[in-house]
């Protein structure tokens, strides 16, 4: 019983990090677009591989999240 109550904890847990992640992408994607938050005006190739990669490993952690917990309840 007690093995039952870590894994829910571990996987709320889990829930929290991705939407804190892809909160966090989203924002940073926003704030890129507004040229006055930018602090870097000519990013190096890598950075920009790595947002777009970051936003798009997002938007996958949070279907696969839908996909889980919230697809089951309907």
């Amino acid at each position: 019983m007690r093995e039952l109550a870590t894994t829910g904890w571990l996987e709320l847990s889990l829930v929290l990090l991705f939407v804190l992640l892809a909160a966090a992408a989203v924002l940073f994607v926003f704030l890129r677009f507004k040229r006055n938050y930018w602090p870097l005006k000519k990013a190096p190739f890598w950075f920009e591989a790595l947002q777009l990669g970051a936003v798009i490993n997002a938007g996958f952690f949070s279907a696969r999240l839908v996909q889980i917990y919230l697809l089951p309840l309907f």
